[in-house]
């Protein structure tokens, strides 16, 4: 064993900073979440656990929880990373302070004139040298986002290269830690928590919402908090601080949609606010997309090199998901977008609409017609959204997907879809062969007094040589059968 150094003087130009050194204390809030404690409990050969998941997932309070049913079998170290412990030295300073108060046999490693190179070169051998010789230990280093890349994420990855396998490394992150994952992952190294794992079942938030918050919410209630949040335990205590302060609390449920101020402020200063302005951009501009890719976000924002950006973003941002498996496409976390639009429309009024209407023209482009009638619709630019759907409806209920077309309808702003006969021809169509006649028969109602301009085909693709149009639309929209009308004659009809 190499021999070990005096014991640490204190360092003025690295002082200890002891809160990083205690885990959170547990509120009375907290819903211990067996499940997960228990996924974390040791497996032979692991040597690192990644907890990993956006911020507001409760990623701290798991780890507190786990260390303090973990204590009770072999001692665990807890250190929360900051921007500071990007020096080699401030974090080796920590580490091994941490380690000596799980367990103080470890000597005190770090001389007052360390530099990077002493820290690899030096301390973590030595260090790993003295944990040869220990018995089990475990070490959570939390907020481990806070590690660039560099001297000091890379005296890291060298501890879990050398460690003995009495040692045990876990992580929490927000972002994908620039680690050697695969090869651990390969080798049966790793284990993972990660957003979907952490995300509340119904029962958890059941627990949270009406045990530790006193509530009373009804069963159906917390379901659809859940749905609405996507299981985001943030989310979920957040709406729970919402409700306290409500009288009539299912309907409150019922018309949250998953937003508030609260949740609104915790995501602008936590996760938007850290990265640089040309991200913010792409990350504001770009939640008008369900869907992202880098050339559409090129085309819609205007903009070059969104790929390598959303590319970036996903690794280090885990509100944005990846859609397949070669980083093309990708979406933001629901609740993420639906804040990231809010934000958008306060920084920038009235952008959203002019964002619309170039994602509507790069969707058409590309056939995706679906996309692109929503995209219309949201910018306003109704007889778009119209003609478009006179376009390809007949492709889309031709197999059946009668309800599609109606949701189209339903999109737009009632006086219009009232005034125009194309539209309420395809909703008497739709809504007949869907089962609705009702809404059938009112359709053909509006449809009685109108006329249909002679130069207009109708929407099934026939022309119009009626003069009042008054039989001919009646003849039109009353299906004879539920089987849908001929295909168009214009062969440019393309389904979404």
């Amino acid at each position: 064993m190499v021999q070990t150094t005096r014991p640490l003087e204190p360092m003025r130009s690295a002082p200890l900073l002891l809160t990083k050194l205690h885990p959170p204390l547990r509120r009375e809030q907290t819903v211990v979440r067996e499940r997960l404690v228990e996924s974390l409990r040791p497996r032979a050969g692991v040597k690192l656990t990644v907890v990993a998941a956006p911020a507001g997932s409760g990623k701290t309070t798991l780890l507190g929880t786990w260390r303090d049913s973990e204590s009770e079998v072999r001692p665990v170290a807890w250190l929360t990373l900051d921007e500071g412990d990007n020096d080699p030295v401030v974090l080796w300073l920590h580490v091994v302070e941490a380690l000596r108060r799980a367990r103080p046999e470890i000597t005190d490693l770090l001389p007052a004139s360390a530099n990077a190179p002493r820290v690899v070169d030096g301390v973590a051998r030595e260090l790993v040298n003295e944990l040869a010789e220990q018995d089990a230990i475990v070490l959570v280093l939390d907020d481990f986002h806070q590690l660039s890349k560099g001297p000091a994420r890379e005296s890291i990855a060298w501890l879990i290269d050398n460690a003995p396998s009495t040692f045990r490394l876990v992580l929490g992150t927000r972002s994908e830690p620039s680690l050697p994952l695969a090869a651990m992952r390969a080798r049966g190294e790793l284990l993972e928590l990660r957003a979907a794992e952490l995300a509340f079942t119904p029962d958890e938030a059941d627990a949270l919402l009406n045990a530790r918050l006193g509530l009373g919410l009804a069963r159906e209630d917390v379901h659809r908090l859940v749905e609405q949040v996507e299981g985001w335990p943030a989310g979920i205590y957040l709406a729970g601080l919402s409700l306290a302060v409500v009288g009539d609390r299912h309907t409150f449920v019922q018309s949250w949609g998953g937003m508030s101020r609260d949740v609104v402020d915790f995501l602008v200063d936590e996760v938007l606010e850290a990265h640089d302005s040309e991200t913010q951009s792409l990350m504001l501009r770009s939640s008008v997309l369900e869907r992202l890719s880098g050339s559409l976000c090129d085309e819609v924002l205007q903009t070059e090199g969104s790929a390598s950006l959303l590319a970036q973003l996903a690794r280090t941002n885990l509100f944005l998901l990846p859609l397949d498996d070669v980083g093309e496409w990708y979406r933001f976390q629901h609740l993420f977008a639906q804040l990231l639009r809010v934000e958008l429309e306060h920084r920038e009024p009235g952008v959203t609409q002019m964002l619309n209407r170039r994602a509507y023209s790069s969707y058409r482009s590309r056939g995706l017609m679906g996309e692109a009638i929503r995209h219309a619709q949201q910018a306003r630019a109704y007889r778009d959204a119209a003609d478009a759907i006179e376009e390809v409806w007949l492709t889309i209920a031709s197999t059946g997907r009668h309800a599609t077309v109606l949701g189209w309808l339903d999109g737009f702003p009632e006086e219009f879809a009232r005034a125009d006969p194309a539209l309420l021809l395809i909703r008497a169509w739709m809504s007949s062969l869907a089962g609705d006649r009702d809404d059938a028969a009112s359709a053909v109602a509006l449809l009685e007094d109108m006329r249909w301009p002679a130069d207009r085909p109708l929407p099934d693709g026939s022309g119009s040589s009626c003069t009042s149009g008054r039989s001919r639309l009646r003849e039109r929209s009353t299906p004879r059968s539920h089987t849908c009308p001929r295909s168009p004659s214009s062969a440019s009809a393309r389904s979404s």
